[in-house]
């Protein structure tokens, strides 16, 4: 109980006032008063709940907001990375093409080669 100097406690408030009360009138009484009691007690707290409740959305709505510039900003410094990445693959595969393209030369330079000493033993007969 709430004891405030000055002023009765609960059970001395409620007494005073169901004292001329049948008994059953004062328990309802008794009963009324403490449920009306409990009934501001809760609301009191609900708001209070309430209170707290917005302030932890308006946190929430914040820490999003914060993460999505993080991930935009992560996304920025990651494109020229991202860029050189894509450079050298493309470079690679222009690489592996003209590596092909040498072999294919050298084959023919080959069959070329042989064709001329052909050419010229035929020649020298």
């Amino acid at each position: 109980e709430d004891v405030v100097p000055g002023r009765p406690s609960q059970s001395q408030f409620l007494s005073s006032i169901t004292a001329g009360l049948p008994s059953s009138s004062k328990r309802r009484v008794k009963q009324s008063i403490l449920l009306a009691r409990k009934a501001l007690s809760l609301e009191r707290e609900n708001a209070t709940l309430s209170r707290h409740l917005d302030a932890e959305k308006t946190k929430v709505t914040q820490l999003s907001d914060e993460l999505a510039k993080a991930h935009k900003k992560l996304d920025t410094v990651q494109q020229p990375y991202n860029y050189l990445v894509d450079s050298i693959q493309g470079r690679d595969k222009e690489i592996a093409n003209m590596q092909l393209v040498i072999q294919a030369l050298q084959a023919d330079l080959s069959r070329a080669r042989q064709d001329i000493e052909a050419l010229t033993k035929a020649k020298a007969q």
